[in-house]
């Protein structure tokens, strides 16, 4: 189910990534370990972006909750321009990104080869409430 609005998830597979997203507000799931695996099937999972997001320390309890446990989501402040703030499981189980937010982590990163990351990306996570047509 949804963190933000409770409705349930539809997941679509992207190379080994099932992604989960909501159709309502748009927010996309990230298993543990899915954000690396994107990554690495594109030759890219030892870049500044993951470097960012894993050393990002946990800030306030956020009032959302984990989609696969009870928890509530732990806030995590990215160095980034603009200001990133994503959430994240304590328990390791995954990231929650709010509408728009994957392709603005990439955004922020899109230099040399993560620039075809961010394209992609950008296009499979635009601001619309499905993927982009032909995704």
């Amino acid at each position: 189910m949804c963190p933000v609005c409770g409705e349930p998830m539809h997941s679509f597979q992207w190379e080994a990534v099932e992604i989960d997203r909501c159709p309502r507000c748009a927010g996309v799931w990230l298993d543990a370990g899915e954000l690396e695996t994107m990554l690495g099937a594109t030759g890219l999972a030892t870049g500044p972006l993951r470097a960012a997001v894993m050393a990002a320390s946990d800030g306030i309890r956020s009032r959302r909750r984990c989609p696969r446990c009870p928890r509530r989501l732990r806030e995590i402040h990215l160095a980034t321009s603009p200001a990133l703030v994503l959430d994240r499981c304590r328990q390791g189980h995954g990231i929650w990104f709010d509408r728009g937010e994957v392709a603005q982590l990439v955004r922020c990163f899109s230099v040399g080869e993560e620039g075809r990351v961010a394209r992609f990306l950008g296009d499979l996570f635009h601001d619309g409430a499905e993927p982009a047509p032909g995704r």
